[in-house]
């Protein structure tokens, strides 16, 4: 993965920490626990349940701060690219 994000010129980040957030993310939302069972691929509900974490202010306001650092990088990286061609 730090490869990829090197190349992308992006900061290092792991996916496995978005796929918990993405599903804590949904359960506050109220997504059914089986809808987000089956988007994770896991077969036990025990299993997506491990996933589910209550999200407090801060760590909302960490991710808005992580968000903003990435598409902050990728509009660098699109004017790069455009003034390349």
């Amino acid at each position: 993965m730090k490869t990829l994000c090197n190349k992308a010129e992006v900061p290092y980040f792991r996916f496995h920490a978005l796929r918990h957030f993405g599903a804590s993310s949904l359960d506050q939302k109220n997504m059914p626990l089986a809808s987000i069972q089956k988007l994770l691929g896991h077969e036990s509900r025990i299993t997506t349940e491990i996933y589910l974490h209550s999200i407090n202010e801060s760590e909302k306001a960490a991710m808005d701060m992580l968000n903003d650092e990435f598409s902050e990088s990728l509009t660098q990286k699109q004017k790069r690219l455009s003034t390349k061609s």
